[in-house]
């Protein structure tokens, strides 16, 4: 029995040692990544100090160009937009990158599913959280999207689950561009569609409004706006077009939280300068790069006039 007992310590023990040395290497591997997602998530929570930064979903990475926006209004801007990501995310950028400057503007890409409805399954929102829960910030957050994580998060083997490979070979990468530099990801396609997938579009869009409000994304989209206005950080919120006419009362409960801080919501959803242009989009939900240039000049040149001025 004793023998037993014995066997069992140490194959316990032997768990334990390597998870921690896993852990300890993927730190180590992730501290020191400069390339591609991992390597600009590192930039964003622990060094990226321009004066504007963008947040949002795909729709932000791939509709709005810092270089247009830093031109037009004559500061630095960084783009901290991600794919299939929203305010979960976007939140936790937000606050690590407060926690060590505040810059002048914060223009936010909304989409309503990734921002403030309810979806499946939040956990996803968890990829680029888990290995940074050393800030107290994105560990209370991460708690707050699953009880159950403080738990799990005691295994390292748990954390760099799914993505220690990514992030090994970024950290291996030769290439040539850095997170520095990997700020805004054209797209350089022309939307090809018929006319049956046009109308499947509409109807998807069209049943976001059905669906009910995420409580937990509503609280920290306004306390974003709450800490922003409290900080005199001026944000400003920014809807860009889809390209079909969808119905948009689905940003009801964002347009009452701009109204009660005060913060300006420049919505370009249903634009018909965009809307059905073939030529702007390269999918029905993404503008393409000719869209995406226009569009930054055009949003750019409405903050500089109605915020900055």
């Amino acid at each position: 029995m004793k023998q037993l007992l014995i066997k069992i310590f140490l194959f316990l023990f032997t768990i334990v040692l390597l998870d921690q040395l896993f852990g300890m290497g993927m730190e180590f591997a992730l501290k020191n990544t400069e390339k591609g997602d991992w390597g600009r998530n590192n930039y964003i929570f622990n060094e990226v100090n321009h004066d504007i930064i963008i947040l949002g979903s795909s729709r932000a990475i791939h509709h709005y160009d810092p270089k247009i926006f830093a031109d037009t209004l004559g500061m630095s801007c960084y783009n901290c937009g991600e794919d299939g990501m929203g305010i979960l995310l976007m939140y936790a950028r937000y606050r690590t990158i407060v926690d060590r400057y505040y810059p002048e503007l914060i223009v936010y890409e909304v989409l309503p599913s990734f921002d403030f409805l309810e979806e499946r399954d939040n956990l996803k929102y968890l990829k680029y959280l888990r290995p940074y829960t050393n800030f107290s910030t994105i560990d209370t957050l991460v708690n707050r999207i699953s009880s159950n994580e403080r738990y799990k998060q005691i295994s390292h083997f748990y954390r760099y689950n799914s993505v220690f490979v990514d992030i090994i070979a970024q950290n291996m990468s030769k290439e040539i561009e850095t997170a520095k530099d990997y700020t805004y990801m054209p797209l350089d396609k022309v939307i090809e569609l018929s006319q049956n997938e046009n109308v499947s579009n509409q109807a998807s869009e069209d049943q976001l409004v059905e669906l009910p409000i995420d409580s937990l994304k509503l609280k920290l989209f306004e306390d974003m706006l709450m800490r922003c206005k409290a900080s005199n950080i001026k944000i400003v919120l920014a809807a860009s077009p889809m390209f079909n006419f969808s119905r948009n009362d689905s940003f009801a409960s964002i347009k009452q939280l701009c109204q009660k801080y005060n913060v300006p919501f420049l919505d370009h959803y249903n634009d018909t300068s965009y809307c059905n242009h073939r030529d702007f989009f390269a999918d029905v939900a993404h503008l393409n790069r000719v869209g995406a240039e226009r569009f930054s000049s055009l949003l750019a040149s409405e903050i500089k006039n109605c915020i900055l001025e």
